[in-house]
């Protein structure tokens, strides 16, 4: 695809299926994406919340054997809407030696796991190796 006169390539990052009916239902259907349009990336490994570290150090090796030439690379979750075409227009402002080494996100201070069950990113004590007190 090409936006704004520059190549773009979208991709999906997964792990594999948690559960036999989602093998069964769903993997047919991705290899069948990834047949069309080329843009699956799959690992095999449980895609839960807690392999999230896991995927991006997968996808950062596969990314730095496979993509030398890319410029700029954004990453984010399913949840995430993309405006491409206001992020290149950002991109072509900033000067070359800024862009070269640019990394944009949250900086989350003071932070500590959410022990609440009704939140989304809730951690169970057993999961935390390390109690901390903040």
């Amino acid at each position: 695809q090409v936006i704004n006169g520059k190549r773009i390539k979208t991709l999906f990052l997964l792990g594999a299926p948690s559960n036999e009916a989602e093998k069964a239902n769903h993997q047919k259907l991705l290899e069948y994406e990834d047949y069309i349009y080329g843009d699956i990336l799959q690992w095999d490994f449980r895609d839960t919340f807690f392999n999230l570290t896991l995927k991006d150090v997968l996808f950062w090796e596969w990314f730095g054997q496979r993509c030398p030439g890319a410029c700029f690379i954004f990453k984010g979750d399913d949840d995430v809407f993309v405006n491409t075409p206001r992020i290149l227009d950002f991109l072509k402002g900033l000067p070359p030696a800024k862009a070269r080494d640019l990394f944009i996100g949250d900086v989350i201070t003071h932070a500590g796991p959410h022990r609440d069950k009704r939140v989304k990113y809730y951690i169970h004590v057993q999961y935390s190796k390390y109690h901390l007190q903040l």
